[in-house]
């Protein structure tokens, strides 16, 4: 029986041995793969720019930047010229009662070039030329062919009068068009700012795992101390050996926080490894952060809270969302330009002037000399053309339709407005309490520390329990990881400041430049 209880205590004994060199080397191999098997860590600066090249919502929305630049093409292209060719041939055949030409052949060939303005009006120059080759078969006359060629050149100007007058009527479609293309590269830039702020705080979030990791294996290291320490007293006939067992219990609490922070860390790193885009067989792989928390001073919040309103100001200034619902308005307001104009009634002007050349002759050269024999002078037309719509209720009902749109869209401003100011007002607010949290932290760490130095010194000596000691250890902890979540928090919002103020990054077209004392500092207000 006492040879059994041996082996299994044997065989127990090399299974937990097993255990720990897996847990070990384990957490070594994560730890090197997440630093990237180098030891180098990860920037923020190189985060960023992995995310403007990989990140799925950034490229989704840079692509429908493509879609309003294409109804920009479409609504250019009312202005664009227009060449036509045309080439036309008949026969026909008259009945003997009615004429003794029997046969007709009729070619005519046509070219035209025409073009509208922004103003409303168009103008054209054309010309035509037409041989009519008739055959007689009368057994009178016998078969005679005979041919005429007539060419007109003529150039025609129509001008708007009262409806589609102006570039207000006819250039409201280009201007709108260019206009929601503008919006649609302030909005990607939007999209682009939300997301790198969202990456930047999964990126603080991934530190914070690191950093409170780091302080569970010290507490685990401190407990195996304690211990220790303990066990050595036990051996020195100073403590009974009841005495080790809370102490063997807490190193157990500690391994067991440490493993559940691990995870954690693990988890923050697949956050951010999927919101960059990287592919998911990079995300384990992905090295650990090399950057610091970021620290604010008092002379950083007090210049802030000094001036609310120019950062207000310089939020209204510089948010893309902000611009691009400024640009809706005034989208508005020239469809609602577009249908006052069509509530008028119409009334154009038209004007052509040309000539008329005729020549005889079958071959290819009577054919053409028709533009320059036998010109008699040149011709003039004007002419003008009236509508009047009753009721005009479409005219009327678009008209209705953009006016509340203009409406609406004021409506909108103002609201947005009063949110921006608002969100600004909460950032700062945010900042300040932030700043005045880390302070009372920075302190509570410090009296904590003192509290377990103490409560260490006074179980050595007899006067505490290991109640004591790991009660104040707790505390300790506590507030270490509270005071690196505080950090992280502290981060990720001078981040989003930028982020509200619209100063994160700087941006000329659809080109993004990522300056990293933007994401790293708060805005200077002049």
């Amino acid at each position: 029986m006492k040879r059994i209880l041996q082996e299994n205590s044997g065989s127990l004994l090399l299974g937990i041995m097993v255990l720990l060199m897996f847990t070990f080397f384990s957490t070594a191999g994560f730890a090197q793969q997440a630093a990237g098997g180098d030891g180098a860590g990860l920037s923020l600066l190189a985060t960023m720019r992995t995310a403007l090249e990989k990140n799925p919502d950034i490229m989704l929305k840079e692509s429908q930047i493509l879609s309003s630049e294409g109804q920009l093409f479409s609504a250019q292209s009312q202005f664009d010229p227009s060449l036509q060719l045309s080439l036309e041939q008949d026969r026909s055949d008259q009945p003997e009662l009615v004429d003794d030409l029997d046969q007709i052949y009729n070619t005519t060939t046509s070219l035209s070039l025409g073009k509208k303005f922004g103003n409303g009006m168009s103008a054209g120059f054309g010309a035509d030329v037409q041989r009519i080759e008739t055959v007689s078969i009368s057994p009178y006359i016998g078969n005679t062919p005979y041919n005429l060629n007539q060419a007109d050149v003529y150039m025609v100007v129509n001008v708007p009068l009262l409806r589609g007058r102006g570039f207000d009527a006819n250039g409201a479609y280009v201007t709108a068009a260019d206009t929601e293309y503008e919006i649609s590269k302030l909005t990607y830039f939007y999209a682009v700012n939300e997301n790198l702020v969202t990456i930047a705080g999964a990126y603080y979030d991934y530190l914070a795992a690191k950093e409170s990791l780091d302080i569970i294996k010290a507490s685990e290291a401190r407990a195996e101390s304690n211990m220790e320490e303990t066990q050595a007293l036990i051996d020195a006939d100073e403590l009974p050996r009841a005495r080790i067992s809370l102490f063997k219990a807490d190193h157990a609490d500690r391994t067991s926080s440490r493993l559940r922070y691990e995870q954690v860390l693990r988890s923050s790193q697949h956050d951010l490894g999927l919101k960059l885009g990287v592919d998911i067989d990079e995300i384990d792989t992905l090295p650990l952060p090399s950057e610091d928390f970021i620290d604010l001073s008092s002379d950083d919040i007090g210049n802030i809270i000094a001036h609310t309103q120019a950062v207000v100001d310089m939020a209204l200034r510089h948010r893309p969302d902000y611009i691009a619902l400024s640009k809706s308005r005034d989208v508005s307001e020239i469809m609602l330009k577009m249908a006052k104009n069509s509530l008028l009634h119409k009334l154009d002007v038209q004007m052509k002037a040309g000539y008329t050349g005729a020549a005889d002759g079958d071959d290819f050269k009577g054919y053409y000399s028709a533009f320059s024999q036998d010109i008699p002078g040149a011709n003039a037309t004007l002419t003008f053309n009236y509508e009047l719509p009753f009721k005009n209720r479409s005219a009327r009902g678009d008209f209705l339709k953009r006016r509340s749109a203009i409406e609406q869209a004021t409506i909108q401003l103002d609201e947005f407005t009063r949110s921006i100011q608002s969100s600004v007002m909460l950032a700062i607010s945010n900042l300040e309490s932030l700043y005045n949290r880390k302070v009372l932290s920075e302190n509570n760490l410090r009296l904590y520390e003192e509290v377990l130095e103490n409560e260490r010194i006074k179980f050595r000596r007899g006067m505490a329990t290991q109640f004591d000691v790991i009660n104040a250890t707790d505390k300790m902890l506590n507030a270490q990881i509270n005071h690196v979540q505080l950090l992280s928090d502290v981060s990720k919002a001078v981040v989003s400041f930028r982020f509200i103020t619209g100063t994160l990054i700087a941006a000329e077209g659809t080109t993004f430049t990522i300056d990293i004392q933007r994401f790293t500092t708060l805005p200077d207000i002049q």
